[in-house]
């Protein structure tokens, strides 16, 4: 129901895209994987503060991008794991609102026979929620580039689940890999252009991107800010840091 129709998307090499659209009119780059995407939906649930100070900076970025002020881009097998995906994450948040609802309804009955009072309610659902949000990464998407994969960043990816190299010391994570390094692929093309402009690459998966501390993430593997720190881009797991890297 939710899912992307891929042929409706951009889909370019990191040279084709580096030369036909960042050439001659550098902007910032934000570059995004599964997860951040599809949190976009569920951020409420997920994010801390899953609040409007986070829906805020989600706007912000959304704008930038449909304002031309900021260039997305993403990999190509990003349009499958989120196709695969954002059902199941839709239906998740309809779930959990429908649950925020009873609960709301119940807190406020009981309310209403301490107080002797009859006040009202909305539903949340009512509102749509899920749907809007939605719309908002649809919208996104379609400004997005997805560069493809070539040999290289499928070599490259393979080395690194061999040597357990992060994304992949925790698990083999082939896909997390090969994100990586086409995003690795594309700020290296970028950077014969212009290496100053700001470049972030978004991630919300804490568990494979990140050091976790009595279950609590923290700063992004040291191995992973050290392959950031010659390209000259910011690792952001979270919306707010990514603002920031950006200058929104």
């Amino acid at each position: 129901m939710y899912k992307i129709d891929e042929n409706t998307l951009r889909k370019i090499s990191a040279k084709q895209f580096c030369n036909q659209f960042f050439t001659g009119n550098p902007k910032p780059v934000i570059f995004w994987d599964t997860c951040a995407l599809l949190n976009i939906i569920r951020f409420i649930y997920r994010e801390d503060p899953g609040d409007v100070t986070t829906f805020d900076a989600i706007k912000k970025i959304h704008d930038a991008i449909l304002n031309n002020e900021i260039l997305s881009v993403s990999c190509e097998s990003v349009i499958t794991e989120y196709n695969n995906n954002v059902n199941e994450a839709v239906i998740l948040i309809e779930d959990s609102v429908a649950k925020t609802d009873t609960y709301y309804k119940n807190i406020l009955d009981v309310i209403n026979k301490l107080d002797n009072t009859a006040t009202g309610y909305t539903t949340v659902r009512a509102q749509q929620m899920p749907q809007k949000l939605h719309s908002i990464v649809d919208a996104i998407l379609h400004r997005t580039f997805f560069i493809t994969i070539d040999k290289t960043a499928t070599s490259n990816a393979h080395q690194r689940v061999v040597q357990k190299k992060a994304p992949a010391g925790k698990k083999e994570e082939f896909k997390d890999c090969t994100i990586w390094e086409v995003m690795l692929s594309c700020f290296r093309q970028l950077n014969t252009v212009d290496k100053n402009i700001p470049k972030v690459f978004y991630t919300v998966n804490v568990q494979d991107f990140c050091k976790i501390e009595n279950k609590v993430p923290q700063s992004f593997i040291h191995e992973l800010l050290m392959e950031a720190i010659p390209l000259h881009f910011i690792c952001c797991k979270s919306v707010f840091e990514v603002v920031s890297g950006l200058g929104l």
